[in-house]
């Protein structure tokens, strides 16, 4: 019921000849009820998973700023870490500086403790985890926490955010604004964030974007892990269980509503349908979803007309005047929003 009505809403809009859709986005959740959601540089809706580089490091960070006139307040950057059955393995925080595994290696650093953020250059904590290390000791997930523990509400700082850099190695400077993946401002009152989780024997980041005002009852990650490993795995199933629609399964609603041929991008290779003539919506998406050998180009030449596109990354030249959605910007500009792909 819901999808004829989606088709039937999406036919009404402009036709398009093609239309190109990264496969990567049936990772990427489809957003709802997001005002609750954490403001960040790339519009990443809660539930969606990125793919971790591989071979990289990751280095979380967090900055806050307290107003001129503003009271002094201490936020917290922490990584907890556990096994395939999320049993607690270890903590990197501010009262355990590095975590160790098994063998006695260095799986994460903390860059030290700050409990206070004058005007005008705020304070910034930062995390690096060896990924491959981690794995390497039994670690399966790395769970970040982000904690108000004393001072003022998010809100009331001059600012306050955090975010993710892949990089090759942990020397130079702390922040390389280019190997940054993911930032997120911190709102609400004082609590508790868990943001992301890091599945180390996948190689993804699940994004959460959790957060519980006044904290789960904890001031630190060791005294909430009862928690942390309750709620966290539930969420990742939850969102796991196909109950919630993929911006992957949204383009495919525009494309079989819209367009006379859909390629599809993944893996570095481009494949195309091409609709039947005087084929249906609904038999043209029952054909997009099933992608059966026999039907598909394998060797598709992208036309030189607009096109609809419906991208993760925005890494290539599209026509002019092409209608794009892009969760990470890029070569070709985004001209709509995810909420837009609704309407």
């Amino acid at each position: 019921m819901v999808e004829r009505e989606l088709l039937a809403r999406f036919s009404s809009k402009p036709p398009v000849g093609e239309c190109l859709i990264d496969a990567a986005l049936a990772d990427i959740m489809l957003p709802f009820n997001e005002r609750t959601a954490s403001r960040s540089a790339i519009q990443l809706p809660r539930g969606s998973v990125l793919p971790v580089p591989p071979g990289k490091k990751a280095r979380l960070f967090l900055h806050w700023c307290q107003p001129e006139n503003g009271g002094r307040s201490d936020l917290d950057l922490s990584v907890a870490f556990y096994d395939e059955q999320w049993h607690f393995r270890g903590v990197c925080s501010y009262y355990q500086l590095t975590c160790k595994g098994s063998d006695g290696s260095i799986i994460a650093t903390s860059a030290g403790d700050l409990t206070d953020a004058p005007f005008p250059d705020g304070a910034s904590e930062f995390i690096d985890l060896d990924c491959d290390l981690a794995r390497q000791n039994g670690v399966r997930y790395a769970v970040a926490v982000l904690n108000n523990y004393s001072g003022m509400p998010f809100e009331d700082l001059e600012h306050a955010f955090a975010g993710l850099m892949f990089r090759d190695d942990v020397q130079g400077a702390h922040f390389d604004p280019r190997t940054v993946a993911l930032r997120f401002d911190l709102a609400g009152t004082n609590g508790v964030f868990l943001p992301m989780v890091f599945d180390l024997q996948e190689n993804q980041l699940h994004w959460l974007d959790l957060y519980a005002p006044g904290g789960f009852e904890f001031n630190n990650v060791e005294t909430s892990t009862a928690t942390i490993s309750a709620v966290c795995p539930a969420m990742i199933a939850y969102f796991a269980s196909s109950i919630r629609m993929s911006m992957y399964h949204l383009a495919l609603l525009h494309g079989a509503a819209r367009a006379q041929r859909v390629i599809l991008r993944g893996d570095g290779t481009l494949r195309a349908l091409s609709r039947h003539e005087g084929e249906d919506n609904a038999s043209f998406l029952a054909r997009l979803r099933r992608w059966n050998p026999q039907d598909v180009d394998n060797a598709p030449v992208m036309h030189e007309a607009p096109l609809f596109a419906a991208l993760l990354d925005a890494d290539i030249a599209l026509p002019e005047n092409s209608i794009v959605y892009a969760l990470r910007p890029g070569v070709s500009a985004a001209t709509i929003a995810a909420s837009d792909l609704i309407s």
